[in-house]
């Protein structure tokens, strides 16, 4: 499943528990995606997004545009080592083991793409390559986003790129890696706060 799908069944779960009660998300990282889709695909089941740490756009360097004519092929996907798609090929003719094909995958895949695994791996290869323009257009609801300055799995850049794209959002940092939420836990208090108090 991609991120839209987990928002589908999220959204049916919360009917249980919350009715008809607009939820405000708090979300990090994957939770971004997820909450990120409800508020676009569901406006009025939501009331607030807090998201953190969200790799929101799919091409994460802004690169300038190239002055030779442009390939039909699209480029908007980062392509694994040379190596690997080597192996990759070869085990598809058969000529590689599936073991030698899983080191390589340990070998040259993220840290998040190697912790997974089974159905999970499949599931981070689907929503690694979404990007959300057209749900941030989308969202009506008041806004947060969160970002560590030194976050290296969601740029900073997507935050920034985000919040413009968002009417009335703001944006919150601090000098951090990905995991703001656990070294300024307060932050997320202080939001939840303004957002269930206004």
């Amino acid at each position: 499943m991609g991120s839209r799908d987990y928002a589908t069944h999220v959204l049916e779960a919360s009917k249980q528990w919350a009715g008809s009660e607009p939820l405000l998300i708090v979300a990090h990282s994957f939770g971004g995606r997820i909450g990120l889709q409800m508020a676009a695909s569901a406006p009025a089941a939501v009331r607030g997004l807090i998201i953190a740490g969200v790799p929101l756009f799919r091409n994460h360097s802004r690169r300038k545009p190239s002055r030779r004519k442009p390939s039909k092929r699209n480029h908007s996907k980062r392509k694994p080592p040379l190596r690997y798609r080597t192996i990759r090929t070869f085990h598809k003719l058969k000529v590689t083991s599936d073991s030698q094909l899983e080191r390589a995958r340990l070998k040259y895949g993220s840290a998040d793409y190697v912790a997974a695994t089974g159905v999970m791996r499949e599931v981070f290869v689907e929503v690694v390559n979404e990007s959300y323009e057209p749900q941030l257009t989308q969202i009506r609801c008041p806004t947060a986003f969160v970002w560590g300055t030194f976050d290296t799995a969601a740029p900073l850049s997507h935050a920034r790129r985000a919040h413009q794209m968002v009417a009335g959002s703001t944006l919150e940092t601090r000098d951090c890696g990905h995991d703001i939420h656990l070294e300024h836990p307060h932050l997320f208090v202080e939001l939840i706060d303004r957002f269930t108090l206004s």
